[in-house]
């Protein structure tokens, strides 16, 4: 035979064999681009099996997923950045006693969500320092902020703080195997990015054998379960533990937390705002002066990601639409029976990071000449003191309020209020509404003719307000309690 047959029989044996093995699977360019749902399908199938899911997973099933596995490597990578992890070793604990017994300075360093501190955050601040000043004779502070610019308006705006020093997140990391004890200052223990931080600077607190207080913190809401464990890891790196209300108690046993010795005392915020009230700082709230109904909002927009992840989207964006609505309308059916009423839209946040509520007032109102009409709009530009915004409380006849400490500073003032729950029932402002019996709707289930009808008892009872009766075991008495032990 010749040559030339002897070769073509070869390759044509070779191109049967790629035929029958490879062209089921192939796409040939001359046929053009595949349609847009075989190229999903392929891609699919190639995503399933790099995250090894099964194929039958829905839609939505996979997009779950894949968010989950970004947020987890997102943390993962947080954590590695700052020599963390939530796999805490066997032989990780927390210290149970002052490292130094001298008589000289004790040097505390307060870690939080401070960098981005709303009012409630600065309150809290201001009741973890005095508190702490009150039980550590000698005690100077440092506080980690995320963002120190922030950080040091906020030192500049309270004369508590005179004595604390503002550090970045690296330089608190530094700064702990020089201090006498590492305070988790407020706020919630939540499914956040920057749980991380706080982890953080507990491990390195426990690997330096100094003591560590969680001191006047909610827990929740949870999420995924790394941030969870994240948590977790934080409660069990704490010598002591004291929570802002017996939910989050509950909470933190349902993580495996052992309790025995954990005390539930009042936000700190009611410890700055208690001494606040008693000075002469603030004028008596009869003594305010004041011209005709004014109805103060501590208003939101809502945060449906953090406090209902697990509902769907429609309907969250459902929930939150009626809610605006139906607020707005309610103002209009009171504006309808006190045409004289002013109604003054406060910011609790002036940050972005926590959803800044100036932007949201604006956005509520706006296109709303019969609300426009009735609005102070004095506090929707520059920030106030927070002393400041306590006097401001205090010149309102009542409060339709949402945000957690606009509930507080409006309890703490007297003020007879109306609560909106954000937290669907099982969050921090459903907590403390429910305990002090403050008139509460759900973000879920709320009407215009329900807020209307508690808003204008409210309004009709503004005369007998009275001033917040604190009985409970106080904050500053939790920190005494804790401290004594170290």
């Amino acid at each position: 035979r010749p040559i030339w047959e002897e070769r073509f029989d070869r390759l044509a044996n070779h191109l049967e064999h790629i035929v029958r093995t490879e062209c089921d699977s192939c796409l040939h360019d001359y046929v053009g681009l595949p349609s847009k749902d075989a190229l999903l399908r392929l891609y699919r199938g190639k995503l399933f099996d790099r995250l090894q899911l099964p194929p039958q997973l829905k839609k939505t099933q996979v997009a779950e997923q894949v968010r989950f596995l970004r947020q987890r490597s997102r943390f993962q990578s947080r954590l590695d950045s700052l020599g963390a992890t939530t796999m805490l070793p066997s032989d990780l604990e927390p210290a149970t006693r002052f490292r130094r017994q001298n008589s000289g300075s004790r040097e505390i360093l307060i870690c939080g969500w401070y960098g981005t501190e709303t009012l409630g955050d600065k309150a809290i601040l201001g009741g973890v320092v005095r508190s702490l000043e009150a039980s550590i004779e000698g005690a100077s502070f440092h506080l980690a902020s995320l963002e120190k610019f922030v950080s040091e308006m906020t030192n500049r705006q309270m004369p508590e703080l005179k004595n604390c020093t503002v550090h970045s997140l690296p330089e608190a990391l530094d700064l702990v195997e020089s201090m006498d004890l590492v305070v988790m200052g407020g706020g919630p223990l939540m499914a956040i990015a920057e749980l991380a931080d706080v982890l953080a600077l507990f491990q390195r607190a426990a690997d330096s054998e100094v003591p560590t207080l969680v001191a006047g913190c909610g827990v929740g809401p949870l999420n995924q379960s790394f941030h969870n464990e994240a948590i977790r890891s934080i409660l069990s790196l704490s010598t002591h533990r004291i929570y802002r209300d017996a939910k989050s108690l509950q909470l933190a046993q349902k993580l495996g937390i052992h309790s025995a010795t954990d005390q539930v005392a009042e936000d700190p915020a009611f410890t700055w705002l208690q001494h606040t009230l008693s000075s002469e700082i603030v004028p008596d709230r009869q003594e305010q002066p004041r011209e005709g109904l004014r109805l103060l909002l501590g208003l939101r927009d809502w945060p449906y990601s953090q406090y209902a992840p697990e509902m769907e989207l429609d309907k969250a964006l459902l929930i939150k639409k009626r809610f605006e609505e139906e607020t707005v309308a309610a103002l209009e059916l009171l504006l309808d029976q006190y045409p004289d009423l002013t109604i003054v839209p406060f910011p609790m946040c002036t940050n972005h990071i926590g959803g800044d509520d100036r932007w949201f007032y604006r956005r509520l109102f706006r296109g709303n000449p019969r609300i426009l009409s009735a609005l102070d709009m004095t506090y929707l530009g520059p920030e106030v003191a927070p002393v400041t915004a306590v006097a401001i409380f205090r010149t309102a006849s009542a409060a339709l309020t949402m945000r957690y400490h606009s509930l507080i500073f409006a309890l703490a003032c007297g003020l007879p209020t109306v609560s909106i729950d954000y937290t669907l029932g099982k969050g921090k402002v459903h907590s403390l509404a429910e305990k002090y019996r403050v008139p509460q709707v759900g973000l879920d289930e709320l009407s215009r003719e329900a807020i209307f009808d508690y808003l204008s008892t409210a309004l009709a009872s503004q005369q007998t307000g009275s001033e917040f009766d604190f009985n409970d075991l106080t904050f500053a008495d939790a920190i005494r309690l804790s401290v004594a032990s170290l």
